[in-house]
């Protein structure tokens, strides 16, 4: 008995250990409110809960985070439940440097946090921890440094955009928060749409150029134009006015000169002057930094471009250019000999392909369907901010992969009311896939089916020509079940003609007035008889 005793103790001992070898993953409780961002840069903080926030985390390499070295959680977007989240960190410190994590959500600025947790840290806190996603109580975008100068029968307006600058209390920045590191699924949720407008006016003519700026919501940009004007008085107006989900507010700035251009008027008889961007190619990822940079300009007489709004390159013809990896963004100008000024831009990637890689680029994020109908199902979704990332392949019930490069997708073709199972995955440059597939279940739509008389002829019934539309199961349903259909079909109502003739609604002739009077007559006599016969039974008894 004592033996048997002794292994149930054992047993149980053995038991808590594998429990407490389990309760060593650190756990981190978080939750999520709203807080704006004042103009003073102080931060209110609201009771308002934020729901379904999406969490991702980085492997910090340095001490500053301005560079990972691989992702956490498999490189997962988690979501929270509600305005909550539990985060599970790795037994082992995965980096001296910690990890970066990111909060995010569409319409926030998002919130950033430095951990350095460890799984069998004791001391490490488990929350809960509040975090604040924020927005900005009034976003505005100042003008400044505005000149306008003539030369020549040339107007030359230049500018500044300072945009709305705050403290880093919680908003991500670039490379000035607490990591230093920038994940691309941010890229929309670390800058403010502005819209900016030149105008300038002449007697009642119009110049008009408006341009869209995501700007980061510290930052301050140049901006320049050039026009061609005759003798006249003129006014010029620059106006910036935020433009974006992330601002409660948004307030309009305005700076305007007026001035006056005497002169001999200036011949406007050359052509205007052309450009293209031949090379690189916009939309296209390339293998390798080093790409040829080909412009056509016609009847201009000065060329130069800029790559990510960088500084001005005098362009001299073809010519390799070594372009920075990642997003690259390139704008183009030529100017002819009276100062007409066009420009051209394109947008491309650049992702080299590492000699030896043998490493899959991580998964998708966020993959949503956006739409459907009876024959269609669309989905968008986040791809990975690997370097060297290039494409997506996407099986649709484990048909043949198709190929594309962008981040959405639209199904053809479907059956109605049918799921399907789309399942994405990521390949880099050097054609190194990842087999772990990101998937979801989705289903299209039932078939509509229109029931209902749309061809009644009874131009006096109210309820001629209405159709009602429902689904195909609920319409199936009603016909093969023993309760009466809930869909009124071909209802008709009784009139009276000129002659007391009954009719319904299509015409046909019923009973006529004088015979329902004539049966009403008969039958009230024969029960005149009765009641007459009923009476005399009783008087002889």
């Amino acid at each position: 008995m004592k033996n048997k005793i002794l292994i149930y103790v054992v047993a149980l001992a053995i038991m808590a250990l594998s429990i407490a070898a389990v309760d060593a993953t650190r756990t981190e409780r978080n939750n999520f409110k709203l807080g704006i961002i004042n103009d003073d840069n102080t931060l209110t903080v609201t009771d308002q809960t934020i729901s379904n926030v999406n969490v991702i985390g980085f492997v910090c390499a340095n001490s500053q985070c301005s560079d990972v070295s691989g992702r956490l959680w498999g490189g997962q977007t988690l979501t929270s439940q509600g305005n909550e989240i539990t985060l599970e960190y790795p037994e082992q410190l995965q980096s001296p440097h910690g990890y970066g994590i990111f909060m995010f959500k569409e319409g926030y600025f998002p919130y950033e946090i430095n951990a350095d947790y460890a799984g069998k840290d004791d001391s490490d806190p488990q929350g809960p921890f509040t975090n604040i996603l924020t927005k900005k109580q009034n976003c505005y975008a100042n003008i400044t440094d505005f000149t306008v100068n003539q030369r020549e029968g040339i107007l030359s307006v230049y500018f500044q955009v300072a945009n709305t600058s705050f403290s880093l209390i919680s908003p991500v920045d670039y490379n000035t928060g607490a990591v230093g590191y920038n994940p691309i699924e941010l890229k929309d949720l670390l800058s403010v749409d502005v819209d900016v407008k030149v105008k300038l006016t002449k007697d009642g003519q119009l110049y008009e150029e408006r341009f869209v700026r995501e700007m980061n919501p510290s930052e301050k940009r140049s901006e320049s134009f050039e026009f061609t004007v005759n003798p006249g008085n003129y006014t010029v107006e620059v106006s910036s006015l935020p433009n974006d989900i992330k601002c409660l507010n948004s307030q309009e700035r305005k700076e305007s000169k007026e001035l006056s251009i005497a002169g001999v008027e200036v011949p406007n008889n050359l052509p205007y002057p052309s450009l293209r961007i031949l090379s690189p190619e916009n939309g296209k990822t390339y293998a390798d930094n080093s790409i040829l940079l080909e412009l056509e300009a016609i009847n201009a007489t000065e060329v130069w471009y800029s790559v990510n709004n960088g500084a001005n390159v005098i362009y001299t013809g073809q010519q390799l250019v070594t372009f920075p990896s990642g997003e690259v963004s390139l704008r183009a100008f030529a100017k002819n000999a009276q100062g007409v000024l066009v420009n051209a831009s394109i947008a491309f990637r650049v992702a080299p392909i590492i000699p030896g890689d043998t490493t899959p680029p991580a998964p998708i994020s966020n993959l949503t369907l956006t739409s459907r109908t009876e024959s269609t199902l669309s989905w968008s979704w986040v791809n990975p901010s690997d370097l060297d990332f290039d494409h997506v392949l996407i099986s649709i019930g484990g048909s043949t992969a198709i190929m594309a490069t962008g981040n959405s997708y639209t199904a053809t073709g479907l059956n109605a009311n049918t799921s399907y199972i789309i399942t994405v995955y990521t390949v880099d440059t050097s054609e190194n896939s990842n087999k772990n597939g990101v998937s979801r279940t989705d289903t299209t739509l039932a078939r509509q089916v229109v029931v209902g008389d749309d061809n009644d002829e009874d131009e006096d019934d109210d309820n001629d020509g209405i159709r009602r539309i429902i689904s195909e199961d609920d319409f199936l349903d009603d016909e093969l079940s023993n309760k009466p259909s809930t869909t009124s079909l071909n209802r008709r109502k009784i009139t009276l003609d000129t002659e007391n003739n009954l009719k319904d609604s299509k015409g046909k002739v019923s009973l006529s007035w004088n015979t329902w009077s004539l049966i009403f007559l008969i039958g009230s006599f024969i029960l005149l008889i009765v009641l007459l016969i009923v009476a005399l039974s009783r008087l002889k008894s």
